[in-house]
């Protein structure tokens, strides 16, 4: 399961209910994000079979309030405090009712009840306030705000699960039913490393996918020994930091940095040599595009790779993340870049 917030962009959207669908998930919340698309997220849901919940006033014909699944012989409920329209206000009366209904009749019809908590509702004053008027859940998953966490947390006896952006870890949690006593439960949080390899049809379909998407905004670019799927580098657009970092991103915009790709093409230097250096894309993937605005190369991942992903726990820290100026030497060098001066060169890409 998921709690929302599948993709920021619609031609997406397709390919990953696809994938969740195949995968067996049993229900997906609705994040901001996925609202901000609108019909595209409940059409592509529905034709694909995955389960959307919303149990507030006015939602989507082809969601559901709540689901209880039966698992060796023990009802599992899962129910989701999800996004709502910006004119709507999650605390209102109207709101509240109607879901506050739903996750009473979850709660009832289950003997394990999971909560997708995108919203980051369920608060430890929320579920001391409502856990014994409407039953405690037995396991709260929430959205990014909750992807801080190392480890598990118990309040009571809800466990609210440690999240993750990007998909780079999966969840876990194990229920033992044991005689006389509440659900145990153990959780962990297991990272999506090179020692678990990628299904090939799923990289396929992705890389297909992408490469679509790409070809729509560009001209392609690819080596001629492409790299597998397994061994290619995750590509992180600078889009995906603007939609935070709006300010940064404008002043990455009007540097000569996010031109590097437009300027090998002027110069019809498109080749691996180059590239390397002047397209993070193509450093990770083995392939770039040529942006049609000219925009791209020399990104956020470049210098901030060890930064990306990162979710809203980075958000209020107090050292931030700094980049060594010995990572520009690297592509800086006397031959490359015979005037290149760090006092000189690196506050204009400051930010």
């Amino acid at each position: 399961m998921d709690s929302g917030n599948l993709s920021q962009t619609a031609d997406k959207l397709e390919l990953i209910a696809s994938v969740l669908s195949d995968m067996g998930y049993d229900a997906v919340g609705v994040g901001a994000m996925d609202l901000r698309l609108g019909a595209d997220f409940f059409k592509h849901t529905s034709e694909k079979n995955l389960v959307v919940l919303d149990a507030a006033p006015g939602a989507n014909e082809s969601t559901v309030p709540y689901v209880v699944k039966e698992v060796g012989g023990t009802k599992v409920g899962i129910i989701s405090f999800g996004a709502v329209a910006q004119d709507v206000d999650w605390k209102s009366y109207e709101v509240r009712k109607s879901v506050y209904s739903a996750y009473k009749s979850a709660r009832d019809e289950s003997d394990i009840l999971i909560l997708l908590d995108q919203v980051n509702f369920a608060s430890k004053q929320w579920l001391e306030a409502n856990g014994a008027r409407l039953g405690a859940p037995d396991l709260v998953v929430g959205g990014v705000a909750k992807s801080g966490l190392a480890e598990a947390e118990l309040i009571g006896d809800t466990m609210i699960g440690p999240t993750s952006v990007q998909g780079k870890y999966v969840g876990v949690v194990e229920f033992e039913d044991v005689p006389g006593q509440s659900w145990r439960k153990s959780a962990q949080k297991i990272k999506l490393d090179s020692t678990f390899p990628e299904d090939e049809e799923v990289a396929k379909r992705v890389d297909e996918t992408m490469l679509e998407i790409k070809k729509a905004s560009g001209v392609v670019v690819s080596a001629q020994n492409r790299t597998s799927f397994g061994s290619r580098e995750p590509y992180y657009s600078p889009n995906m930091c603007k939609g935070c970092h709006v300010k940064q991103y404008e002043q990455w915009e009007a540097s000569k940095h996010a031109k590097a790709i437009a300027t090998l093409s002027r110069e019809n230097r498109l080749v691996p040599e180059c590239l390397p250096c002047h397209a993070e894309m193509y450093r990770a993937q083995k392939r770039t595009i040529i942006p049609r605005d000219g925009i791209g190369g020399v990104e956020c991942a470049t210098c901030h790779k060890d930064a990306i992903p990162h979710g809203a726990e980075r958000k209020d820290v107090a050292e931030k993340t700094k980049v060594d100026p010995a990572l520009c030497v690297d592509c800086h060098t006397k031959e490359r870049s015979p005037k290149y001066d760090e006092r000189t060169y690196f506050p204009k890409i400051t930010h």
